[in-house]
């Protein structure tokens, strides 16, 4: 062996070692650099029942893998070097497109037209809708729930060649005639923001604030309110540093430059547009909102906060309506991302349910469940309905009680990991079911009518449930 070679190994294996050795020195890494995700937690040795846990070494990969020391560096370096070698790039989250252009990876399902909701779960994500808007109207507010776009939805020609755009609807397309038919008052940026130019940054999956403002503008035109911020306002520029370039680059980013206005604002702020929870006060402002956002709803908030006298913000999922009777909104917006509309079919709000006539139902005996879930002050009752029974338009309900006593709940509908769409739920307070046990009803709608597909005697015992399914 010669010299030369044997330094060669050397120097290899100090590079491979370089993450390691440099846990027991450094300590672990928890910088995500603005992945999408959250990192993995370092896996137990025995599970909640004292069991060795079977899975501790792979646990322990995926921990090393987002935890080792100077792993920002790492990926920079890594790359740096794809980008210089092969022309790709950090492969889990970034895409590199043409003319400067960066897109998130998580768009592709809707991009390539793959894994698309079925019109159960289109019909179930308006429905859904529908019940949030009905509830806040009752309470005297207006409601709009907001498409913000995928970035490879308004600019597929900076996509890379060899990632042809699918045929047929996207989940956001496809949604619109749902919404329309269940009598939702939507916004749909897609609409409202092609052709505008670059509105959306390069290297960050958002709008610029001049996109922003065409979105704010669409918002105030849904929910009727005339629009509070001048057009005409100085535009600068700004230095913007792209969470897609942070993703892929997190030690080597550069900012861009992008469109900035120039005004002062006249809103206060109790925090950041970070955090979970963030309320604004305007004394020049009029009305109160209430928002249920994500990230695309950063750009939103000066505009907004310069419009209303009081703002809620809020990031937090499942969506808890009781904020739009806490807050006295009289406006109400949801906006969410077109790659994560599905989540809207799953468990989109926490809400008491409405009311509805019990009307006589046969009994029919089938594979459906009930069950009690607690969840603080609140009890979820949980239905499963026997997944043949199931069609696009099934509606369900929820009846407590018997005789008199019978109280019927229109259900939120709910799909699942196996994509039937055959689950509901609602949430209803606790001492309805710690008193005594009580006879609980699944009711569906069908060709037919309506058919009772499961009863359950359920009590709530301390903070555990307890179901009897009829037999």
């Amino acid at each position: 062996m010669t010299k030369r070679f044997t330094i060669y190994i050397v120097v290899v294996f100090a590079i491979l070692l370089l993450p390691s050795a440099g846990l027991l020195f450094a300590g672990p890494s928890d910088s995500t650099g603005s992945e999408k995700r959250e990192l993995a937690e370092l896996p137990a040795t025995v599970d909640e029942d004292g069991n060795l846990n079977l899975a501790y070494l792979s646990g322990l990969g995926d921990w090393f893998e987002d935890h080792f020391a100077g792993r920002t560096a790492w990926v920079t370096v890594n790359a740096l070097l794809r980008q210089a070698t092969v022309g790709s790039t950090y492969g889990d989250e970034v895409i590199v497109g043409k003319d400067g252009y960066l897109f998130y990876r998580g768009t592709l399902d809707d991009y390539f037209r793959r894994d698309t909701m079925t019109d159960r779960e289109l019909f179930i994500t308006a429905h859904n809708l529908k019940m949030m808007e009905d509830y806040s109207r009752a309470r005297g507010a207006e409601f709009a729930f907001v498409i913000a776009a995928n970035k490879n939805s308004l600019y597929p020609e900076y996509m890379p060649d060899n990632y042809i755009q699918g045929e047929g609807e996207t989940n956001a397309e496809a949604l619109i005639s749902y919404l329309r038919d269940a009598g939702v008052t939507y916004v749909d940026m897609h609409e409202k923001l092609r052709g505008l130019g670059e509105i959306y940054y390069k290297r960050d999956s958002h709008w610029t604030q001049e996109g922003a403002l065409h979105g704010y503008d669409a918002i105030m035109e849904a929910v009727g309110m005339p629009v509070f911020i001048d057009y005409e306002a100085v535009w600068n520029t700004e230095q913007h540093s792209g969470d897609l370039d942070q993703m892929m680059l997190p030690e080597a980013y550069e900012a861009e430059t992008a469109p900035r206005r120039m005004v002062h604002w006249s809103y206060t702020a109790d925090g950041t547009p970070e955090d979970q929870t963030l309320v604004t006060n305007n004394p020049d402002g009029s009305g109160t909102l209430m928002m249920y956002r994500d990230s695309f709803g950063i750009g939103l908030i000066p505009y907004l906060s310069e419009t209303f006298q009081t703002c809620t913000y809020t990031q937090i999922w499942p969506c808890i309506m009781n904020d739009v009777d806490q807050t006295g909104a009289n406006v109400v917006i949801l906006e969410k991302v077109e790659r994560n509309l599905i989540d809207l079919a799953i468990r989109p709000a926490i809400m008491r349910p409405p009311e509805t006539e019990t009307l006589p139902a046969p009994f029919r005996r089938t594979d459906s469940e009930l069950e009690l879930r607690s969840e603080g002050s609140l009890v979820q009752i949980h239905g499963s309905v026997q997944p043949d029974l199931v069609r696009e338009d099934t509606l369900m309900y929820i009846t407590l009680g018997e005789g008199e006593d019978a109280v019927t709940y229109e259900a939120f509908l709910s799909t699942n990991s196996d994509r039937s769409g055959n689950d509901c739920y609602i949430y209803v307070g606790r001492s309805q079911l710690e008193q005594k046990p009580v006879l609980v009803q699944l009711t569906i709608s069908g060709p037919n009518g309506l058919t009772t597909v499961c009863e359950a005697t359920l009590q709530l015992e301390e903070e555990d449930a307890s179901g009897t399914a009829q037999e």
